[in-house]
């Protein structure tokens, strides 16, 4: 799992860089590097969503078993999209 992953994604949706979108969570660098979960539920906060949909965000395709990559690399960008847009349409 990799927080900056999902700030990237996000932030891309937003029209902002990932630092700013960091600073509106409340997300130290020492959150992302040694404390991911903790980076996950001020997304998750921010947002005002449940941290198991920042999970998916933050999933890396190393993360899932082998078997399942595939399926994995067909749908997480596709959902990533849809996750990320719908949560910017609702800050605005």
């Amino acid at each position: 799992m990799n927080p900056y992953k999902a700030v990237v994604i996000l932030s891309k949706a937003a029209n902002i860089n990932p630092t700013q979108l960091e600073l509106q969570c409340g997300i130290t660098d020492f959150d992302m590097v040694f404390e991911p979960k903790t980076a996950i539920r001020k997304l998750a906060d921010f947002y005002k969503i449940e941290e198991n949909v920042m999970i998916f965000l933050a999933t890396e395709t190393k993360d899932i078993p082998e078997h399942k990559r595939e399926l994995f690399k067909a749908l997480h960008p596709t959902f990533s999209d849809f996750i990320s847009e719908t949560l910017n349409n609702l800050n605005k």
